[in-house]
């Protein structure tokens, strides 16, 4: 298999490109890269092909991961008939990508992939094959686990929760951050338990529902705290927020 990375050296095509050469799912001499810059000496240690443009990008490759932005997608000519093509790019659907001509899968990988902790759903549109579909799973199964969906809704509407990995998170503990410091805790403390709560302790987590229902019907002062929360709209804002993600930026 040759597989083409069309935005190679960008935080996410970078990711699964590292991780299929150093994982051992494509051979360095079986891999093209292009992106706005121009070749690089190397590319983590391994010489990959650098064509010049996507078109040729294309002719060498079998499978060509799209890793760019919306914006600049449309400015790019590609004619890719009898291609598989996996798409990162959020917001472009699969009947524009199948204007190429190619069998399409869309994935959406969040932020996990640098260090191959990634949940990708993943979504195959007509005509992709089973062999296309074992391709997919191989190539994302580098950067985490992967999930197939049956339909494009279903895509935007786990991408809304998974797609931006840490972000949620991290604004939860910048939230109880702030909570300690505007308590009188210094910001370092702040910092360090914030984060021990969402991410060292969230690791404990293997049943969401069943952990936040043992502390309720403990009926003890976290239990308190979490009644407190859902009074104030906590899972309203919540579900406010990934019907945001969804809908985008307001233009």
């Amino acid at each position: 298999m040759k597989l083409g990375i069309l935005g190679g050296t960008g935080w996410l095509g970078s990711a699964i490109g590292k991780a299929v050469l150093h994982q051992g799912v494509v051979n360095a001499s079986d891999l093209a890269v292009v992106n706005k810059s121009g070749a690089r000496r190397d590319y983590f240690g391994y010489d990959v092909q650098w064509p010049k443009s996507a078109q040729a990008l294309v002719a060498f490759a079998d499978v060509i991961i799209l890793s760019v932005r919306p914006d600049d997608w449309r400015q790019i000519s590609m004619q890719a008939e009898g291609k598989l093509i996996i798409s990162f790019m959020a917001g472009v659907p699969l009947d524009v990508l199948q204007s190429t001509g190619a069998r399409v899968v869309r994935a959406i990988p969040n932020a996990g992939a640098e260090n191959c902790t990634s949940f990708t759903p993943m979504c195959a549109g007509p005509g992709v094959t089973n062999q296309d579909r074992e391709i997919a799973h191989r190539l994302l199964g580098a950067i985490g686990s992967v999930r197939e969906v049956d339909t494009e809704n279903q895509l935007e509407v786990l991408t809304a929760v998974t797609g931006g990995g840490p972000a949620f998170p991290a604004l939860l503990a910048t939230t109880l951050s702030q909570y300690l410091t505007t308590s009188g805790l210094p910001a370092f403390v702040a910092k360090e338990a914030a984060l021990n709560v969402v991410r060292d302790c969230a690791q404990l987590i293997d049943d969401p529902h069943a952990v936040v229902k043992r502390f309720v019907d403990y009926a003890g002062t976290t239990a308190a705290g979490i009644n407190a929360a859902q009074d104030a709209g906590f899972q309203t804002a919540i579900f406010e927020a990934m019907d945001a993600v969804r809908k985008g930026p307001a233009t």
